[in-house]
């Protein structure tokens, strides 16, 4: 994980231990492909973070090739409100990232 500031580290290791396949590897992420977040998940995650300080982060990441975005994802219908609304952006780990690191464990 050279060139990341030592927060950055932090950040994307909270972001990686947050998973919904149990992975504890980049090895395993890898397998499950299950690398993504939401800004609401992030906040969740890092509450002591303000949302323009976890915005500095994404925008960070993604500059130094750790994370894509994948915005434009669409609607979908609110079966509470039955509106339409957009789909979040989503956050992935770059594989090549979790491939340089496949030795990182959390």
């Amino acid at each position: 994980m050279k060139n990341l500031t030592l927060k950055e580290r932090n950040f994307i290791l909270k972001f990686l231990n947050n998973n919904d396949c149990g992975a504890s590897s980049s090895e395993e992420l890898l397998d499950d492909n299950f690398s993504c977040q939401t800004i609401q998940d992030l906040r969740k995650i890092m509450p002591e973070l303000s949302i323009n300080q976890i915005g500095g982060f994404l925008s960070s990441l993604q500059d130094k090739g750790v994370l894509i975005l994948e915005d434009d994802r669409g609607y979908e219908v609110n079966p509470r409100t039955r509106k339409r609304e957009k789909l979040l952006d989503l956050y992935w780990v770059d594989e090549d990232f979790l491939e340089k690191n496949i030795d990182l464990k959390w």
